[in-house]
This record gives structure tokens, sequence and C-alpha cells, in this order.
């Protein structure tokens, strides 16, 4: 029986599949290998976690994360996330499928995210053009008006 609870907890599906990076930034150990590294993380004194530590492999050319083991109290492995493909987004490499299994073998989750697109956003545009313009031709700083709906012009 699992400590930590279901396979797929309300924090994975927050961080997954890089957020835990940001708080389990203490490196205690690194091994490099031709195609990979694997770094040992524990998590910054302060935040709170489920686990106690993680251990990361990257891809090392180009560096893409390959996949995350995730350790509870007293070191027990709880379960492991595996990058299965990227899809090039943007110039970008964003995870397209990646697979959870349970350190007891019992469960496992695949997921895949599809076809991934990053819509154009006219309201952000709009508004990015328009602080360029200001920013290059008014000294003074631009006033910016927020409604329930959507940002305003700027004025």
């Amino acid at each position: 029986m699992r400590a930590a609870g279901s396979l797929l907890t309300y924090e994975d599906m927050l961080k997954l599949p890089v957020d835990f990076l940001r708080e389990f930034s203490v490196c205690k150990g690194l091994t490099v290998t031709d195609s990979s590294y694997t770094v040992c993380l524990v998590l910054s004194p302060s935040f709170q976690s489920l686990y106690q530590r993680l251990e990361v492999t990257l891809k090392r050319n180009p560096v893409l994360l390959r996949s995350i083991d995730f350790f509870g109290p007293e070191d027990r492995k709880l379960k492991s996330m595996e990058i299965i493909s990227y899809q090039e987004v943007a110039g970008k490499s964003l995870p397209s499928e990646l697979s959870i299994l349970d350190a007891d073998s019992l469960s496992s989750l695949r997921i895949s995210f599809g076809k991934v697109s990053l819509p154009d956003l006219p309201v952000a545009q709009k508004l990015v053009t328009k602080a360029k313009r200001l920013l290059f031709s008014n000294p003074e700083p631009p006033e910016i008006l927020e409604t329930d709906d959507e940002v305003s012009e700027i004025q």
C-alpha cells in the first residue's frame, strides 16, 4: 500500500512535468554518462511536498527531461514518471506524452497531450504593440486600465 495516496495527486497535476524542479532545487548528487545526467534533488527548505527527494534524469543532447523518480519518507521510492515523447511548438520542445508508474507496479497512467498549439492572443498582442509605441514615443509612463472582461485600451 502506498503511503502518499493515489498515483496522480493534486500536487502532481499542478507541477508535472517540470515545475517540481523549481521547489526541489538543492542538489545532493550528480551522475554523468555519455547520454544523460542524473541529478538527486531535495526540497528547498521554504517548500512543502509529499515527496522527500527526486532523482531527475535529463537527456544530454539536447538537454531534455527524460524521467523523474519520486521518493517519500525513509527514502522509499513511490513512483516514476517518464517523458515518452516531445512535440516542437514555436521552437520549444514540449512533453506530448508521459507515463507514470507506481513503485509497486500495481498501477500506471499514460497521459497524452495530443496536438499542442499556442493560440494567438489578440488582446495581449494589441497591448504589447501599444506599450512599445508608447514607450518609445512618450517619456511619461502609460496608464493601463483593467476591466472585468478584458484589459482595456491603453490611454
